[in-house]
């Protein structure tokens, strides 16, 4: 969700749209190189800072716990990506992901943005083609 949500946003103002390539238009324009593939640190480091702080200002100790889940999710989320780009498995769901997902890149980009499941595709009417 954070993906087309987020990562696929259409700014108006220049530094909105800058901000939107360095996160992730750059990969959009080169999908199967190897180091566009993950959000670059100069951006994911600030960014878990304000989502720690964030995090712990509303729920303090237990805002804390939450962050570090919802980080070990995204960092799940960014491998299993960086593998959708990077490796070609012969079957199971790492394959039917990785066709899911280059659907988006190379044949329908306002579709198929998930990279983990399809389930918010199903849900927002994005999911195209046979994947998952």
């Amino acid at each position: 969700m954070g993906h087309r949500f987020l990562f696929h946003l259409d700014l108006s103002h220049e530094l909105g749209k800058r901000f939107i390539f360095l996160i992730h238009g750059n990969h959009h324009d080169e999908p199967g190189e190897k180091l566009r593939n993950m959000m670059p640190l100069s951006v994911s480091l600030p960014l878990a800072g304000l989502l720690w702080a964030l995090a712990h200002f509303l729920g303090g100790h237990n805002g804390t716990t939450f962050f570090l889940g919802f980080l070990a999710g995204y960092i799940v989320y960014d491998l299993v990506h960086y593998a959708c780009h990077q490796y070609r498995p012969k079957r199971g769901i790492l394959r039917k992901l990785r066709r899911h997902h280059l659907i988006h890149h190379y044949a329908a980009p306002e579709k198929n943005f998930a990279v983990s499941n399809d389930v918010w595709d199903r849900i927002f009417h994005t999911k195209t083609g046979r994947s998952p």
